[in-house]
This record gives structure tokens, sequence and C-alpha cells, in this order.
């Protein structure tokens, strides 16, 4: 057996990563190759070069074209019977490679999950730190109540043949809800996704103000991707609310909070004590400010 790692790299310093991975590697039972494709990265680009030179790994770069985009080239570079997709500020953790491979089974995709450190973050690092505590860094048994809605494309290993059968969509090249979609292909495909527990420590924290911004981006393209037919409305909570919410002439309200207290609402996201449901409410104001169909 022959297992691919693919890291799409967007300026973030790699040489960690893959010494840990080709460490573990020495140690595996299948063969392990590893590639890196740098996603319009301007930072960490030349260090990134040397380190995959230095750790034997397959090294190119491209214009940035977004992360659906990156995962189908990756794939494509591959040669691996198996397509590990890691993110690339990720950190694994011992006996990473091996807890995968004593579960692989042809016909599913597997999970691995994410952690983040369990010690909340200086400065301004608290609202991301928080919404990845409280809504990503969830062991496999609650993962599983929702099997496609709780994956993420961080850390999962699926079979090459499946991946290049159901690429991820090429139409999606902006920030956002690219795993979503292609979960829910899996499901109309009846492919198991399957929640183990082999997570990730995420390193990338951004700031309050970056996350906002990343989170807008999503919205944004959420609203996109149901104006292209895409989604119809009803497949997150966040998308089942506004709906409800609508239904109930309440959103108003919404709209109402958001564009009077936006200004408390970001005073909050960064602060100390930043509140999850208040974003949630910032959401659906951006949501219903995109005017979705």
């Amino acid at each position: 057996m022959k297992v691919s790692v693919l890291i799409p790299v967007y300026n973030f310093a790699i040489a960690p990563l893959v010494a840990d991975l080709r460490a573990q590697a020495e140690g595996c039972r299948a063969a392990v190759e590893i590639i890196l494709l740098e996603d319009g990265s301007e930072d960490f680009v030349e260090e990134n070069r040397k380190a995959a030179i230095d750790f034997g790994c397959t090294y190119s770069s491209q214009v940035n074209a977004g992360r659906a985009v990156t995962r189908n080239r990756l794939a494509k570079m591959a040669t691996g019977d198996w397509l590990l997709f890691l993110d690339c500020d990720s950190k694994i953790p011992a006996n990473y490679l091996n807890t995968y491979f004593e579960v692989l089974s042809p016909g599913s995709v597997f999970y691995g999950g994410t952690n983040y450190f369990t010690h909340p973050p200086e400065g301004p690092y608290m609202l991301h730190w928080k919404f990845g505590m409280k809504r990503e860094a969830l062991p496999p048994k609650l993962r599983e109540k929702n099997p496609y809605l709780s994956f993420k494309s961080n850390n999962f290993i699926v079979e090459s043949d499946r991946y290049l059968s159901c690429p991820m969509d090429s139409e999606i090249t902006k920030y956002g809800y690219e795993d979503l979609l292609w979960a829910l292909e899996l499901k109309k495909k009846s492919t198991a996704v399957i929640h183990i527990d082999n997570p990730v420590l995420h390193l990338g924290l951004n700031t309050a103000g970056d996350f906002i911004k990343k989170t807008s981006e999503s919205i944004e393209n959420l609203h996109s991707l149901m104006k292209m037919g895409k989604l119809d409305g009803s497949e997150t909570p966040l998308l089942r609310w506004h709906r409800r919410l609508r239904k109930m002439s309440a959103i108003r309200l919404i709209w109402a909070l958001g564009s009077i207290s936006e200004k408390v609402l970001m005073k909050n996201f960064h602060s100390k004590r930043p509140s999850l449901f208040l974003l949630d409410v910032y959401k659906l104001f951006l949501l219903e400010r995109s005017k979705p169909i």
C-alpha cells in the first residue's frame, strides 16, 4: 500500500510538519510520499522549498486558486492508493500515520478530527480559539451524530480512485463551505464518513479581526452557493435558523441588531470574553444582508 500525504500550503512554515511526517513514515507499514502545493503564498516560500528538498517531498506552487482547486490538483499529482489531506498549520500526534493505517478499509472516508491548545491564548486570538474549542475540537462520539456536517477537510484520508471520481467542486474558488459540499456529495453516493480519534493540533490561530474577515467571506460564499443552487437552505443550523426566523418575520430584529450594534459586536469579538452566541447573530445578520435566494 502507498499513501500520498497532500498538503496545501498558504503562508505557513512547513518544515516542522514534514519533519514529523517523514520521521513517522520511516516506521510505517506503507510507503509514504509527501506532496506540497503552495497556493499563492508570499511568506516562507523559499524556506518551504528548501524543507521539501531536505525531507524528500514533492514541491510545487501556483497562483492562488482556493482550497477546492488546490486539493484537486494535489490529488492528480499523487501516486498513492490512499490520499491523506492535511492542512499546513497542523501538528500531528505521535503514531498519527499508523493510527490511520490501522483502520483503513475500502469504501469509506476517514476523518481524524481537530484539537486546539487547552490553555486560552493571550492577545487577540481568543475568538478563534474559543470557536475552535467549542465548535471544532469534538470527540468522535459527538462528530458521529452528524457525520457529514461534522466533516472538515483539514485531516482526512480517502481512496485515490474514490476522490478522483468525486473531487471537490472546482467552481468554489472563494473561502468557505467547500468541505460541506463535498461531504454532501459523499452522502448522496452513500459513502460513509468514519470519525476516528486521530486529531491534529491546529496551530494557525487568526486574530479576531482576521477571523471575522474570514467569517464574512464564508457567509458571502454561502450566499453564492445558495444562489447557484448548490445548497437549498436546509443543510446547516445557520441556514435553518435563518429560514425559521424569516418565516416568523423575526429576521428584521436580527437585521436591526446587526445594523445598530455592529460596533458593539466587534468590541465583544475583540474582547477577552467573546460570545459565540453573538457571533451566530452576526452571521445571521451577514446572511440576511446578502439577500439570499
